[in-house]
């Protein structure tokens, strides 16, 4: 990026001296195109652009930001752990720094990001069907059986009660207090009303087999880009 920009303004300088206007259109273009992907960059690290235009000089980590500390929260995690909390996420957000470009690891995140993609989803049709094979009752029956099903699922979380399913978690209904938030759209302070909220704990069962699955996908993956 500093380089980008340093060849741009030194180009446009070369143009003003020989009164060159094509060097001089050239170099201009080339350095706005440098400043704007250094912002980009610096705003995708979380990082001061001083800091980013600083690191690309002297070739130590050092001279990047010194006298600065890490800036937000880090916190230490491990290849199981990230797997349940991405099994788990609602909304998986990929943001690129400098460090993925540097470990040409583009087509291993695009990678990650089809396999959390993939998969069919699960409705109360399969569900019925799945009824209709095991045991053989007639379809229309079977339907009514997980309509009903999700009726009472339902009404008992309305009741405010927990609604626990052996060997896969517990659903509950969760009191969640006003308190001041952000809108989305235009960054702008908004307050978010209280509201109550459905919470699902899964068991340990339903965690291990989603974490072994999980593990079967990376080795798959690793084996597919080996190839």
């Amino acid at each position: 990026m500093c380089v980008r920009d340093s060849t741009g303004t030194a180009v446009a300088m070369s143009g003003l001296a020989i009164n060159n206007i094509a060097l001089i259109v050239a170099g201009a273009l080339v350095g706005a195109a440098g400043v704007t992907l250094s912002i980009a960059m610096s705003k995708a690290m979380n990082r001061p652009l001083l800091s980013v235009l600083a690191g690309g000089f002297g070739g130590s980590n050092s001279a990047a930001g010194a006298g600065e500390g890490p800036e937000g929260t880090m916190k230490e995690t491990s290849a199981d752990d990230l797997a349940v909390q991405l099994v788990y996420a609602e909304k998986v957000i990929f943001v690129p720094g400098f460090g993925l470009a540097q470990a040409q690891a583009q087509r291993e995140l695009a990678d990650l990001g089809t396999l959390l993609k993939e998969g069919d989803t699960l409705t109360k049709s399969h569900l019925a069907d799945v009824i209709y094979e095991q045991f053989g009752l007639p379809k229309r029956f079977c339907k009514e059986i997980v309509d009903l099903f999700f009726d009472e699922a339902l009404e008992c979380l309305v009741r405010g009660e927990e609604l626990k399913l052996s060997n896969f978690g517990v659903f509950s209904i969760k009191q969640k207090s006003e308190r001041p938030g952000r809108n989305p759209k235009s960054g702008e302070s908004a307050i978010i009303k209280a509201r109550q909220v459905v919470s699902f704990h899964p068991s340990g069962q339903l965690r291990k087999e989603v974490v072994e699955g999980r593990k079967h996908a990376a080795i798959a993956l690793q084996a597919s880009g080996a190839r």
